[in-house]
């Protein structure tokens, strides 16, 4: 039962990837985008989102055992930018194992679903005050068993929103935003269960349609993995 449930997660997370990709690499191709003169280009964006979620799928294939142990876990953030307060909550799950590691260093791969809470501050608001998003970000991590239970995360997301996002000095003109994830944290508990970290995080479309202002957070995230 334990094997053909691994394969099943197995297949759908590496089909997901590989659709993720096809996306990608045709929103590339795509004329309009071709035509448009952006400082963050969507191809460079499609391409790493599509590079961080092959990562996240094959990490299920890289052990050389015939089942592989997966964590699940749930994290929780609050932050603020640009006239924003956010509260978000994320349910994450990765392979046990690490994609590569050699001597003290590691990186591991782990994706999560999100939904987040976007709430204006009264003077930045126009219209709506709230807005809900609902994302899906593959990560990589990367650990160096020098400075101990450290890690450094970096990651690309798709997601959705509820409304269009605007204030008085910023107006998003699409639904649909790439998101930028940096950040720093450590790990403590038994097996490392628990995490917290700090985490920039950047929306935009990536030059899809105009304005793009773009939005930035500044986040404290603490997460508890099940062992």
């Amino acid at each position: 039962m334990r094997t053909r449930t691994t394969g099943f997660m197995r297949r759908a997370v590496c089909q997901s990837a590989a659709a993720l990709a096809a996306i990608c690499a045709d929103l590339g191709r795509a004329r309009i985008f071709r035509r448009m003169r952006t400082t963050f280009d969507l191809r460079v964006s499609a391409a790493a989102l599509a590079c961080a979620a092959a990562a996240f799928a094959v990490a299920p294939v890289a052990s050389l055992a015939d089942t592989v142990r997966w964590r699940g876990g749930i994290a929780a953030e609050a932050g603020r930018g640009n006239g924003t307060d956010t509260l978000r909550l994320a349910f994450v799950a990765a392979p046990a194992a690490p994609l590569w590691s050699r001597e003290t260093m590691s990186l591991s791969a782990f994706g999560e679903v999100s939904v987040a809470h976007w709430q204006f501050t009264q003077p930045d608001a126009v219209d709506r005050r709230r807005i809900t998003v609902v994302g899906f970000t593959p990560y990589l991590r990367l650990r160096d068993a020098r400075i101990g239970r450290w890690f450094f995360d970096f990651g690309i997301g798709i997601n959705t929103l509820s409304d269009l996002y605007e204030t008085r000095d910023r107006r998003f003109s699409t639904h649909f935003q790439f998101s930028d994830h940096l950040a720093v944290g450590r790990s403590f508990g038994d097996e490392d269960a628990f995490e917290m970290s700090y985490r920039f995080v950047h929306y935009s479309n990536a030059g899809i349609r105009h304005p793009n202002p773009g939005v930035n957070f500044h986040m404290l995230r603490l997460e508890y993995r099940f062992l």
